[in-house]
This record gives structure tokens, sequence and C-alpha cells, in this order.
């Protein structure tokens, strides 16, 4: 199944995953991202990935930052570092709490 016609929102993985995992260039948080969503056999591809990050970037989510890696990038790129903003990091938490109560109480109260 594509990421594109999945009940899952991209937005909300990619953010929940910035919480958890910290920053990173894009290549690396897709490929976190492909390892969550590949439990669900969910296919995440970079025609989804690229503007979900745009998106979240113009809504004040997400930052990058260019920083030179230690090791030899593609010839002279020097790659985004994504990272939360404080923005980012409150609505993770929020809606994290807001998913919480609505997942959890899978049964029924007695």
């Amino acid at each position: 199944m594509s990421a594109r016609s999945s009940p899952i929102d991209i937005d909300l993985l990619i953010l929940f995953e910035l919480a958890r995992g910290g920053p990173g260039h894009g290549p690396l948080l897709l490929r976190r991202v492909r390892k969550r969503l590949g439990v669900a056999d969910i296919k995440l591809h970079y025609g989804t990935y690229y503007p979900a990050m745009d998106r979240l970037e113009r809504k004040g989510f997400v930052t990058w930052t260019l920083q030179p890696l230690p090791w030899k990038w593609h010839k002279s790129r020097v790659p985004k570092i994504y990272a939360l903003t404080e923005n980012g990091t409150q609505e993770a938490r929020r809606l994290s709490a807001m998913f919480h109560r609505l997942i959890l109480p899978l049964e029924a109260p007695a």
C-alpha cells in the first residue's frame, strides 16, 4: 500500500519520528519513517515524504540547517539537517497525549 492512500497521516508520523529519534538529514529520517511504516506494509516514496517535510516547515514545526557531515557526502553537497522547532515539539506532545486518550481505551468501561 502506498503512503498516499494509507489511513496514516504522514506529516504526523514524521513529526513523531523527529520527536522520538531526534534530528537527522533527509535520507536518514526517510529510512527511520520507512522502518516504522514497514510493519504496516506501507511504502513511503520521496514524492510523498519531501512535500510532507515542506508542509511541516511551512507550519513552523520543522526547521533545517546545512551541516557538513564528517564523512564524504554526495560530492560537495552539504545535507539539510531537519529538527523540530519548539512549536513542533509542543505539537508532537499535544497530539501524542490526544492519541493516547483516544486509542488506548480499547475496552468499554465496566
